[in-house]
């Protein structure tokens, strides 16, 4: 009697919890339309000399891949002489300034800019860049040449509705877009009517300094009995992490009936989250990934809309990867650098025998696999960005 008591109590606590967090979701949008118009922009030429920049931002956290690309990119145009600020959007305070800034030093210790609240920003800024379709509605107050710096198209991020809508309409504005790798700007063809926007692609990139060649003895895999696995996970549907959880979990269960043990290392998720099997090591700094992609067989990453910078990483440092049929990865990389799979244990099952017992076969990917990597560079990708802001050039056609 006491635990239905208990129990009712729980759901309507929940219930409401739910109802304040709605209700919170609607102010926040609706404080965000106040200001905003969905009429396109008429964006000026682009200027001769830039002197100014600005980068309108979300919250940084220190395991965002997306907020590392930012601070590169700015850094990079920042150490060409531009003055170089970041706009927080939303209602932030000074003291979440400097929360800001020591993610952005864990993440890229040696980045330059200016942290600023984004209702101090300047007059006039040669150019404005926004960085997520959020920031797209503040950037459209600033006074510049606009661009919209798109690292994945993020109505994807959404069931349709009031978010969905709302992304998707930012690619209509008429920023100059400009993509990290031409798998966005396809899907903003196929899924949005009248875009008229000037847009560029910059290679998607990887940073070799941060990870290097680790050596490994695949042969060995043939006479092991015990496999460890790291896998990038997150509470965000576009990393399917029920569906791996599950995958993993089964895989587990039927490889032992070959005699293998699998130990999985989950990473990116807060460290109080619970997952159905192996051991989740919460959120990494560089450092702590490099050590855990040196100690383990294989590694794992769902790159179900643009491709994540983690399967290059795993890469750069000879780990064998799977990846997903149904994502993007083969886009960028093609099939024979990773390990293509499904969403069936048994296929993941028998993959990882066939390897285990033809190892050659990890020699020949990892072999393609640097074919691919080595002449990528955030130095070169940091450069093709600012040719594009600094002189219009359509380097990719």
């Amino acid at each position: 009697m006491k635990g239905r008591i208990f129990m009712k109590i729980i759901n309507k606590l929940h219930d409401k919890l739910m109802d304040i967090k709605e209700l919170r979701r609607i102010e926040r949008l609706c404080h965000l339309l106040e200001d905003s118009s969905f009429d396109p922009i008429s964006n000026p030429e682009m200027p001769k000399e830039v002197k100014t920049m600005a980068i309108v931002i979300p919250v940084l956290t220190m395991s965002s891949g997306g907020g590392s690309s930012i601070l590169r990119i700015g850094t990079y145009v920042a150490s060409k002489g531009v003055e170089l600020t970041y706009l927080v959007q939303g209602h932030k305070t000074h003291e979440d300034i400097k929360t800001l800034k020591k993610n952005a030093s864990i993440s890229i210790p040696d980045y330059k800019g200016t942290f600023k609240l984004f209702e101090e920003h300047d007059d006039h800024y040669d150019i404005c860049m926004a960085t997520n379709w959020l920031s797209v509605y503040y950037c459209k107050q600033l006074n510049g040449y606009k661009t919209y710096f798109i690292q994945d198209f993020e109505p994807f991020f959404y069931d349709v509705g009031d978010e969905y809508m709302l992304a998707k309409k930012t690619y209509t504005f008429g920023f100059h877009h400009i993509s990290l790798g031409p798998w966005n700007l396809k899907q903003i063809e196929n899924n949005v009517q009248d875009v008229h926007s000037k847009s560029d692609y910059i290679t998607f990139p990887y940073e070799p300094k941060e990870y290097k060649m680790v050596d490994r003895d695949y042969m060995s895999y043939r006479t092991k009995n015990k496999f460890n696995m790291a896998v990038y996970i997150k509470e965000s549907g576009r990393r399917i992490p029920a569906i791996i959880q599950y995958l993993l979990k089964e895989t587990e269960s039927k490889l032992k009936e070959h005699g293998i043990e699998l130990n999985v290392y989950y990473y990116g998720l807060k460290k109080d989250v619970k997952v159905l099997s192996g051991t989740n090591l919460g959120l990494l700094t560089k450092k702590q990934l490099f050590e855990l992609y040196k100690k383990v067989d294989f590694g794992m990453v769902a790159s179900m809309t643009n491709i994540s910078l983690v399967p290059y990483e795993m890469l750069a440092t000879g780990l064998p990867t799977f990846e997903f049929k149904d994502g993007s990865y083969s886009a960028f990389l093609g099939n024979d650098t990773a390990m293509l799979i499904g969403f069936d244990p048994n296929e993941l099952t028998n993959r990882i025998l066939e390897v285990i017992n033809n190892p050659q076969q990890l020699i020949d990917m990892n072999s393609k696999a640097m074919n691919q990597l080595k002449e990528l560079s955030w130095e070169k990708t940091c450069e093709e960005f600012y040719k594009i802001i600094t002189s219009g050039s359509k380097l990719n056609g």
